[in-house]
């Protein structure tokens, strides 16, 4: 998960996830963000 500019200044609780390998970014809410946590931590 990365926190930019783009996080900060849109209103809106989204982040932005972004993959290791490919760098492929993709912008989840802050719901889907605990949800995919639960999936991948618990």
């Amino acid at each position: 998960m990365t926190i930019d500019f783009d996080t900060i200044e849109k209103e809106g609780d989204t982040f932005t996830l972004r993959e290791r390998d490919s760098m492929k970014q993709t912008r989840i809410t802050e719901s889907e963000l605990f949800a995919l946590l639960a999936e991948h931590v618990y």
